[in-house]
This record gives structure tokens, C-alpha cells and sequence, in this order.
């Protein structure tokens, strides 16, 4: 009686990426991502009882436009340092409402700034890419 359905939005993968699933998408990796936003603002959001979204894959496309390696292991499944990280900050945050700049700093996260920043981005504007310029 107390569950709630909450959807994560994916991200796209890496252009190295070359899933046999993937080959008929041939825009860009922002391409992609647009489409994913389009679907998920179309087709998800209006679902009954959907709780909320949790725009991961607006924040990893976000730090994407940051960072110079990829987030991802293969393309596609997250890195298990900051990809893992980028998606549990902006889980954690958007289910609680905690701001991501308020959580204790982790020394053993790279780029760490640039995965908070990306996750709050994300978070305040979840239909859209944020690119983040090189401070």
C-alpha cells in the first residue's frame, strides 16, 4: 500500500559504445539523450501513480559535458567509481530533497565538485542537458 513506482531515466551511451540495439540510432550522443528526454516527458511522466523521476541520465550527460573520460566501463553499465557515484548522489537527493552540495565531501571521488554540481543540475532542471563549462 506504501510503494511507490519511480522511474530513472537512462542514459545514453558512450559514441564508442556499439550495442546491437543501439546501431539504428544514428544522431549523436546528445541526440540520443534528447530523445530519451522526449520519450520519458511523453510517454513516462504522464503514467498514473508514477511517484516521481530520478534524471540520472541528465546528470551523467551533464558531468559528460565536463569531464574528459567516460563515465561509463564498457559504454553503457556505469563506472564503479564516479559513474556509480554521480547516479547514487542524484538518486539519494531526489528521493530526499537533500541538496547535493550539502552531503560531506568523499576525498577518494574525483572530480567530485563536478559530479555535485552535475547531479544539482539535473535535479533542478530535469528536461534538459546543462553543459558545463571548464571553470
Amino acid at each position: 500500500a506504501h510503494t511507490k513506482i519511480v522511474f530513472n531515466i537512462p542514459w545514453a551511451a558512450e559514441p564508442f559504445h556499439h550495442h546491437r540495439d543501439l546501431r539504428t540510432h544514428t544522431g549523436s550522443q546528445l541526440s540520443l539523450m534528447n530523445n530519451i528526454i522526449r520519450i520519458t516527458r511523453t510517454l513516462v511522466e504522464p503514467t498514473p501513480d508514477l511517484y516521481r523521476t530520478v534524471p540520472t541520465g541528465i546528470a551523467i550527460q551533464n558531468a559528460r559535458t565536463r569531464l574528459t573520460y567516460p563515465l561509463t566501463r564498457d559504454g553503457y553499465h556505469l563506472s564503479k567509481d564516479s559513474g556509480r557515484y554521480l547516479a547514487a548522489l542524484t538518486f539519494l537527493c531526489t528521493l530526499t530533497g537533500t541538496n547535493p552540495d550539502q552531503l560531506a565531501p568523499d576525498p577518494e571521488v574525483q572530480d567530485q565538485a563536478v559530479l555535485i554540481k552535475a547531479a544539482q543540475l539535473a535535479i533542478e532542471r530535469p528536461n534538459v542537458v546543462t553543459f558545463m563549462p571548464q571553470e
